[in-house]
């Protein structure tokens, strides 16, 4: 991943206030990995799921430059090629582990499935969450170069129905993280990231789809989850930034129409409120939930109706 941006950000509050910034930032982010895996077919309908995979990441800001001209003040303070410290710092590290993944699946029932896994995750913080300085979306956030990668292992048990009229799937999951990477408040329009000691989520999964006649297929996938993050301090707290249930349920459809296939998706997403507990500041704020009401459609024509038109 190759990152060069070339800002330049205009402020004006008149008559106190005129600056241009020009800022300019170059960096790039190199990940290789190798992995095997391998599948073994148990006796009594169990099959066995099972790898390794090491992952190489270096992660570099080579360019971070800003200037300010303009005033400020009622003309009282001038600035004139001025350093503007809203850029990020320059910096690069390196880091690598391997994780593992082990499942098994049982598949002994007509049309379901039974499953149970663990798997380890690694994900380094990127070149934002390490260097660079973004004031975009109504506040500022600041990159920490002392960002650990993050570290978990992650546990699964679920079971799957695949029917002619129905299909469902329901997973419970737990999940413990060291070094988690959070956003957190540092001032009223101020953030940052932080790793936590330790993070804990667990919470359940549930996915329907009917299939009650040729053209209308009305679906749900809801998701229930909680989330502890332990800090330095000695705080542990459930008010991590997660909403305790998010869920997505609507009704497809599908119509052959022209010589072509006509399909829409009128749906509607809740997501409950949500509590950040900023260490830093010792503050937590709450963000409200909300529901949306979306729709959209798609008409796939031509040969093998391999053209398409979506909105």
């Amino acid at each position: 991943d190759q990152l060069e941006a070339d800002t330049l950000a205009k402020t004006t509050m008149a008559p106190m206030l005129n600056t241009v910034t020009n800022r300019y930032v170059k960096g790039k982010e190199t990940t290789n990995a190798i992995f095997a895996s391998m599948e073994t077919t148990l006796p009594m309908d169990f099959t066995l799921n099972y790898g390794v995979r090491y992952t190489w990441v270096d992660s570099k800001l080579s360019k971070a430059v800003g200037v300010k001209n303009g005033y400020a003040g009622m003309g009282r303070v001038k600035y004139v090629n001025a350093p503007d410290d809203k850029v990020g710092k320059v910096g690069s590290d390196k880091n690598s582990r391997p994780v593992f993944n082990l499942s098994l699946n049982w598949t002994g029932m007509p049309d379901t499935s039974l499953r149970a896994g663990w798997s380890q995750g690694f994900r380094v913080p990127n070149l934002q969450e390490k260097y660079l300085i973004n004031s975009m979306g109504g506040g500022t956030t600041f990159g920490n170069a002392d960002l650990k990668p993050e570290k978990s292992n992650n546990f699964e048990v679920g079971a799957r129905y695949a029917g002619s009229a129905l299909e469902a799937d329901f997973a419970l999951f737990y999940n413990l993280a060291d070094d988690y990477i959070s956003s957190v408040h540092i001032s009223k329009t101020e953030y940052t990231y932080l790793n936590a000691d330790k993070a804990k989520t667990f919470g359940a999964e549930l996915s329907v789809n009917f299939k009650p006649t040729a053209h209308f297929f009305p679906y749900a996938s809801m998701t229930w989850l909680r989330r502890k993050t332990e800090w330095g301090s000695g705080v542990s707290t459930y008010d991590s930034g997660v909403a305790g249930f998010t869920a997505r349920y609507g009704v497809k459809t599908e119509f052959d129409v022209f010589n072509g296939r006509w399909n829409t998706d009128t749906y509607l997403r809740s997501k409950t409120a949500s509590k950040s507990y900023s260490p830093s500041s010792n503050e937590t704020t709450r963000v409200a939930g909300y529901t949306t009401l979306n729709f959209a459609t798609t008409y796939h024509f031509g040969p093998q109706k391999r053209y398409m038109v979506s909105a």
